[in-house]
């Protein structure tokens, strides 16, 4: 059970000046559009609007306040639209139950239940 990994000098590979120079410049285009992101995350940050000098560790860091501000609404709606479609079913039972029992002219319609989508 040894080990079969090679210890050792690691080899340093001569890179050519055409090598190097295609290197720098894929790389500096990977930062420009590493960058031209944070720019745009900031955009849809609005408490960086007034913010500025940007740093891309102000950037992430209001992003994530800000992602977790969002989550927070939302949980928040998803709840209170929750309470209001229990109310709306339970109108829409009493609704119905009042058309049985009185009959509304209106022939044998149901009130129906809201759709898949909303729910």
């Amino acid at each position: 059970m040894g080990n079969t990994k090679r210890r050792g000098k690691k080899r340093i590979r001569a890179f050519t000046t055409d090598e190097r120079a295609s290197h720098r410049v894929i790389e500096k285009q990977r930062r420009e559009a590493l960058n031209e992101s944070f720019l745009d995350l900031a955009r849809l940050i609005p408490a960086l609007a007034p913010v500025r000098r940007l740093s891309k560790s102000l950037i992430v860091h209001e992003g994530i306040q800000h992602l977790r501000a969002q989550r927070a609404t939302c949980l928040a709606a998803a709840s209170e639209v929750q309470a209001i479609l229990a109310e709306n079913i339970q109108l829409i039972v009493e609704v119905n139950s009042w058309r049985e029992q009185y009959g509304s002219g209106m022939g044998s319609s149901q009130v129906k239940p809201v759709g898949d989508a909303v729910l």
